[in-house]
């Protein structure tokens, strides 16, 4: 892993800038040393500086960058621990059909399939690490990117707070220019308002403590209140949990537990390299312990395409369905105190697809899903019993037409 060139170059926010503006200024040449201000910026100094803080279009194509990069991260962080788990299955089947066969032989299908295998298991755990910090690093420039304009704001507002005492300055000097010619005392005059006088401070100047200070709030935040929160990583660890927990659905870890005291993201470790669970493990609270999943939308209620979910809830819906929805009546989610937050849920849609296949391959025994057809319920509980699974579904209906009867 060493020879592995990094995913994205690891810049610090709160260092090295100045070194290469350093650098470039000295390469010009001639330049006359810096002046601070002698004069108070005028308005149309004022509306230059405020419109770098509010123009998205010179922003715009760096923001596409970082938002792309963190959507390939989140694919590739599913791809490699899929494409695992892949080699896992592929190794399983053919000893299993090796030991069906009664032979005591590898083929050479099986020995090139567990050398796959041995070299998936050494590099993917170290190419998901890489990938998560990428993915940090990432939002780290999409802060410092949102920090910059706030600093603008921040140096503008200095600006404007200050610019009626400036003016007075500048009214006073004048003044004092005109009585020092006529007054016997001018000097005296001048030396006692000079103590009065507000310091011009340059912009250039104001806008460096201003980041200053921003990169100091960030750099005081806990991993959770950086990364936890943070719609992109939040959508990288679902899919990185589902690519590790294909074939159990256990719920992801509450977000206060991905990282440790020391904002070290903790690594989640699978039971079993096959997944399975140890066997102490294996009793009724398997039940509460995993997740229910409904590939079925609730208003169309077909097995759903493009599953949509909402920002504010767990509530998914077919992306036609809840468009038509919305277009015909209230602006909200259905389901009562959500908003119209709904994104496309990629997480969900690898479910789907997963399921799908499965049943075409004839493997699907635990899920109500058909590959051409949305005959039956769409709800299982991964590696569970039909009739537990059935059980609950009954329940749940019943709990709905009594809702529907109350109301």
């Amino acid at each position: 892993m060493s020879g592995r060139r990094r995913l994205i170059s690891s810049s610090k926010r709160a260092g090295g800038s100045s070194a290469p503006a350093t650098q470039a200024s000295g390469a010009l040449g001639g330049l006359p040393p810096y002046e601070p201000p002698s004069c108070a910026l005028d308005e149309n100094a004022k509306r230059a500086l405020a419109e770098i803080s509010t123009n998205r279009d010179l922003t715009r194509k760096y923001e596409s960058h970082l938002k792309q990069s963190a959507s390939l991260l989140r694919d590739s962080v599913g791809g490699i621990n899929d494409r695992l788990y892949e080699r896992r299955e592929e190794v399983q089947a053919l000893a299993a059909r090796r030991l069906e066969k009664q032979q005591d032989t590898k083929s050479h299908q099986e020995e090139r399939a567990e050398q796959a295998a041995v070299k998936l298991e050494a590099e993917v755990p170290d190419l998901t690490k890489e990938i998560e910090s990428a993915v940090r690093e990432i939002i780290d420039h999409r802060c410092e990117l949102d920090d910059e304009n706030a600093a603008i704001s921040s140096m503008l507002d200095h600006i404007r707070s200050v610019q009626p005492l400036q003016e007075n300055q500048e009214s006073r000097r004048t003044r004092r220019a005109a009585a020092a010619e006529d007054a016997v005392d001018g000097d005296d005059v001048t030396m006692h308002e000079a103590q009065e006088d507000v310091p011009l401070l340059s912009a250039a100047d104001l806008l460096r403590t201003a980041k200053k200070t921003k990169v100091a709030e960030y750099n005081k935040l806990s991993a959770y209140e950086k990364y936890s929160l943070n719609n992109d990583y939040i959508a990288f660890k679902k899919t990185w949990h589902d690519a590790e927990n294909p074939d159990n659905d256990v719920p992801l870890p509450d977000a206060s537990a991905w990282f440790d005291r020391q904002g070290r993201p903790v690594i989640s470790a699978q039971a079993d390299q096959d997944g399975s669970l140890s066997a102490n493990e294996e009793d009724e609270d398997l039940v509460v312990a995993r997740e229910v999943i409904s590939f079925q939308c609730p208003l169309s209620l077909v097995t759903m395409t493009e599953p949509y979910s909402n920002d504010k809830c767990k509530h998914t819906f077919e992306k036609s369905a809840i468009l038509e929805f919305l277009r015909s009546g209230p602006q909200q989610c259905p389901q009562t105190g959500c908003a119209t937050d709904m994104y496309l849920d990629k997480v969900m849609l690898r479910k789907i697809k997963r399921t799908q296949q499965a049943a075409r391959r004839g493997i699907g025994d635990t899920s109500d899903i058909e590959p051409e057809e949305d005959d039956g319920d769409a709800s299982m509980v991964a590696g569970e019993a039909r009739d537990i699974k059935k059980e609950r579904v009954i329940r749940n209906r019943r709990r709905v037409a009594e809702d529907v009867e109350e109301d």
